[in-house]
């Protein structure tokens, strides 16, 4: 495949936009002088996971003031493959015509066929909001194990582990008992998402030479509470400590709406939220529960202070 030059042109024929970005996380909104909003390529579901915590993006200005733009993209070919590896979105300004890199957008699945074929998405509302919670902690090895625990023993959650096996270098998607779930956490494995649900989550998994590839959004519609891998965060005094992410969502966007998940995994999702609360303190702010000890070694008592 070679490289490939398109200008971005809506079903309707429209062709100039006023452009909201996420650079740092490559999603953008387009909205047309008809009014209508259009995200760009496959990134829906990661644009309104964002917005939930995020402030929405501002107006992209020429350095003329003029904030109406046309856009193209670059599709950049993976070598010996007929799939896109890279995005590159340039805008030029419809008063002065210069032009710019607006940002790129790496792609790391196939097939990207759709990417061609639909660079735009039309969203009728992409300001809406939905009940969505990220708790962050910093733990101890050790609140892991009690997490994973909990969630077998007392909720009696089905798990499923995406990991990645040193042994053979390879990355696998399975459901794990709780056994199998305390052996990759504490083996010569590393695993990169739990997830825990009643039922088979019904995940699209992408198939690559090294093990299955999990797009990590596909939970956010399902009653499903995703546990990321550990962030390794190294601060300015030497200290090193492990922050993990516990998400789920109550509400989901389907077809432009918020819709209800089921009442009893509401109240699945509150019971997981009390553990938390009992368990760890939340200096920091809203939804950050951290072991006490980790909490003091990183912070001492900076968040405490602020609290009094």
């Amino acid at each position: 495949m070679q490289l490939l030059s398109k200008d971005i042109i809506t079903k309707d024929g429209e062709k100039k936009f006023q452009i909201r970005i996420m650079k740092d996380e490559a999603v953008g909104l387009f909205t047309a002088a008809d009014n209508k909003n259009y995200l760009i390529l496959d990134s829906a579901d990661y644009w309104f996971d964002l917005i939930q915590t995020r402030k929405t993006p501002g107006l992209t200005k020429c350095k003329c003031k003029n904030e109406w733009f046309f856009v193209r993209f670059d599709y950049i070919p993976r070598k010996d493959t007929p799939d896109i590896k890279q995005v590159n979105v340039a805008i030029s300004c419809t008063q002065c015509q210069l032009e710019k890199k607006a940002m790129s957008v790496d792609i790391d699945y196939s097939p990207t066929d759709q990417l061609i074929d639909e660079p735009l998405i039309f969203c009728e509302q992409p300001f809406l909001k939905y009940n969505l919670t990220s708790i962050s902690s910093y733990w101890a090895h050790n609140d892991l194990k009690r997490f994973i625990s909990f969630m077998a023993e007392e909720l009696h959650f089905n798990m499923y582990c995406w990991f990645w096996r040193n042994a053979d270098k390879k990355r696998y998607f399975e459901q794990v008992s709780q056994e199998k779930a305390t052996e990759i956490i504490t083996a010569n494995h590393r695993y990169l998402d739990f997830y825990f649900s009643r039922s088979a989550p019904d995940f699209k998994i992408d198939q690559h030479k090294d093990g299955p590839y999990v797009k990590s959004d596909q939970w956010q519609t399902q009653e499903v509470i995703r546990l990321s891998g550990p962030n390794s965060i190294m601060y300015d005094d030497g200290k090193t400590a492990l922050l993990f992410y516990t998400s789920y969502s109550t509400q989901f966007i389907d077809e432009g709406k918020v819709t209800d998940k089921s009442a009893e995994f509401t109240h699945d999702t509150t019971r997981i939220h009390q553990w938390f609360k009992q368990h760890f303190v939340e200096a920091r702010g809203k939804d950050c529960f951290d072991n006490a000890e980790e909490h003091t070694k990183i912070f001492k008592d900076k968040f405490l202070k602020n609290k009094s």
